[in-house]
């Protein structure tokens, strides 16, 4: 499988800087479909088109409002009317640069192509939290408006004249889900903080011992970082409680900073970054877990296990 297409250049040489690690989900399963992307310096160049083949959330929305957000970001809080793809919830946030000019309206419905945020808590970010794939924004009830990259949408779409007053948002929203319907969704959080749903909806649970780091927060940090507030340490499997890893298995874990040393075992619940990695994440804020908690989890695994049998 190909490695993930990355969305959002800026962000991703940010996150590359910072650990290496990806943290937007983009679909890497339209092997058959994808174009092969031209980067040109830092952006990565495709038409609207294309762009549509790596998107994994598609909403219909209608702007709340926003607040600044640290000093990198803004926040901006939708309420989704349609999922055209993916499962996102009824109320998302869109976090764009605060160098990035946003002017929405409330009375205005749009239609957002979004790459979800992956493990949004490590950012402070709310659960549901996405970023434009793009820079798109289409806006329903004046599409001619309506932008890539703060260009008009016309330049870069080769499907729809979107200058063209006979074009109707019911045209575009079905052009839309006609091209993303074989894309792969976005994995929907977990939605809950109780024991019992991190461990059923989590691929690993794993006892670990944490080994040497690989990146700490207090050797990059500089005035200002406001995102990326965690450690990351090489970490062995004592014991694979859930999932195919094995006693023994080395890997990279990416935790909140200040939360362990070297030498300690946990219980984690992770997720791979991505199929075949050995980059892990939280599945929630609530996954890294004391060892005298695994008498319970063992409980629940047992429990979920006669359940599902």
């Amino acid at each position: 499988m190909r490695k993930k297409l990355i969305m959002l250049a800026i962000l991703a040489i940010l996150l590359l800087s910072a650990c290496s690690s990806p943290y937007v989900q983009n679909n890497a399963n339209n092997t058959n479909n994808s174009p092969e992307w031209v980067v040109e310096g830092s952006r990565i160049s495709w038409t609207f088109e294309e762009m549509l083949l790596s998107t994994t959330d598609v909403v219909v929305a209608r702007y709340v409002g926003h607040r600044y957000f640290g000093y990198t970001f803004i926040e901006f809080e939708f309420t989704v009317l349609d999922r055209v793809l993916g499962n996102a919830a009824d109320t998302i946030f869109l976090y764009e640069f605060r160098s990035r000019h946003l002017s929405l309206n409330a009375e205005t419905e749009y239609l957002l192509l979004l790459g979800r945020v992956e493990a949004p808590f490590y950012w402070g970010f709310h659960n549901e939290a996405f970023m434009r794939a793009d820079e798109v924004m289409i806006d329903l009830n004046n599409l001619s408006a309506s932008t890539m990259r703060n260009e008009p949408l016309s330049e870069h779409s080769t499907g729809l004249d979107f200058n063209n007053s006979s074009l109707s948002r019911e045209q575009v929203v079905s052009y839309v889900r006609e091209l993303t319907r074989d894309n792969a969704p976005s994995n929907a959080p977990i939605r809950t903080d109780r024991l019992e749903n991190i461990i059923d909806g989590s691929p690993d649970v794993l006892v670990i011992e944490i080994n040497e780091p690989l990146r700490l927060l207090r050797d990059i940090w500089t005035p200002g970082q406001d995102f990326m507030g965690t450690d990351l340490y090489h970490f062995t499997v004592i014991q694979g409680l859930k999932g195919g890893l094995e006693e023994g298995y080395r890997g990279i874990m990416v935790f909140f900073a200040d939360t362990v040393q070297t030498g300690e075992r946990h219980i984690v619940a992770a997720v791979p970054v991505s199929e075949g990695s050995n980059w892990f994440d939280f599945t929630t804020r609530e996954s890294l877990f004391h060892m005298d908690q695994l008498d319970e989890i063992l409980a629940i695994l047992a429990q979920q296990n006669e359940t599902g049998a």
